[in-house]
């Protein structure tokens, strides 16, 4: 499998009061959100990863995770997570949900 060449990037292109070109023509909630000071560098970098790339990325962090819970198995004798997942309700069950 070939890895994902990380990218960099320069943080201060997400600031409202940048000029670069990803932030003409953003919508009015990214626009919004921006200038409520909620950072979307690392959502404006995921979204320039192609297809294949944001792929690449999530076998990464699967196999980062499979190892992790091999050496938690390893390290502790069990799996401490569940036989089995518990069971969510299916919606239009007759339960209200707000």
């Amino acid at each position: 499998m070939r890895r994902a060449t990380p990218r960099t990037y320069d943080s201060n292109v997400n600031r409202p009061d940048s000029t670069h070109a990803d932030n003409r023509g953003e919508s009015d909630a990214v626009r919004a959100a921006r200038e409520y000071g909620i950072d979307l560098s690392l959502t404006d970098y995921l979204l320039s990863l192609t297809p294949l790339e944001r792929l690449e990325r999530h076998d990464q962090a699967l196999e980062l995770i499979r190892a992790a819970r091999a050496a938690g198995r390893e390290h502790y004798g069990f799996d401490p997570r569940p036989a089995q997942a518990p069971q969510q309700p299916a919606f239009g069950d007759g339960v209200e949900r707000q």
